[in-house]
Parts: C-alpha cells; structure tokens; sequence
C-alpha cells in the first residue's frame, strides 16, 4: 500500500472541490491519498441538496460567501481558512476506522498539536469540534 498526502496552496474552494474529485477519479486500489486544504468563506453543500432549503443564499450573496457543491452527500457546512479539510481517498480493504485514525494523528504530530478522533473520525482539540458559524 502506498501513501501519498497533497496539500493545496489555493483557498479556492471551487478549484480546491476539482482537485478532490479528480483524485478520488484517478485512485487505485493500492493507494491511499490523503489531501488536505483550506477553503476561502464558503458555504459547502452535498451533491443531492437543494441550497434554498439548507441555506440563507441572499444572505450568502450579500456576505460574498459563495455556495460550493461537494461530489459526495452530506449536509451543508461552513467553511473558511480556520478550517482543514483531509479528504482520505482509497480502498475500504485498507482504508479502515484504524488505518483512518493512524493517518490522521501523524497529519498533526510534526505539527505538536495534540488530537483526538471521535468515533465519527472527527479531529479534535481538548475534545471540542470547531463550532460552527450561525450563516447557514
């Protein structure tokens, strides 16, 4: 099995949802790739929502918040650059829930910052989520 970790430099979260979807397109079964960016204020919405329903568009506009659809289900998330997003890409036979919790704490051990996964594979710091912004 091969790791291999892409982090972008763009904090466009159009351009930074392309870079996801093409990767997740061009996987193999014997790779795991591990990519993390940073998104510019943005509201992410799964594939299959309707954005008038999960969000307050007008508002968004008005703020220069744009909305982006994700590829993936999932509900509506606001984002921005107090964020990392880490997108694990690979086969279930070696992506597992303890193979997911090794990459994601040595993402963060060159860094010194200490965190724990939650059962839903959340990262957290003094085991707290960041709290969401109340715009959606």
């Amino acid at each position: 099995m091969k790791l291999s970790i892409y982090y972008s430099v763009s904090t466009d979260p159009s351009f930074n949802q392309a870079i996801e979807e093409s990767l997740l397109k061009h996987a193999d079964d014997n790779h795991i790739i591990a990519f993390l960016w940073q998104n510019q204020r943005s509201v992410n919405i799964g594939k299959d929502q309707n954005p008038w329903r999960v969000c307050k568009p007008k508002q968004l506009k008005q703020d220069n918040i744009n909305i982006v659809r994700r590829h993936t289900i999932g509900g509506a998330v606001y984002q921005d650059l107090t964020h990392t997003n880490i997108a694990l890409i690979g086969s279930n036979n070696y992506l597992t829930k303890d193979i997911i919790q090794k990459i994601l704490l040595g993402t963060f051990d060159p860094l010194n910052i200490e965190v724990a996964i939650s059962d839903q594979l959340e990262c957290l710091i003094d085991n707290k989520k960041r709290i969401e912004h109340g715009i959606i």
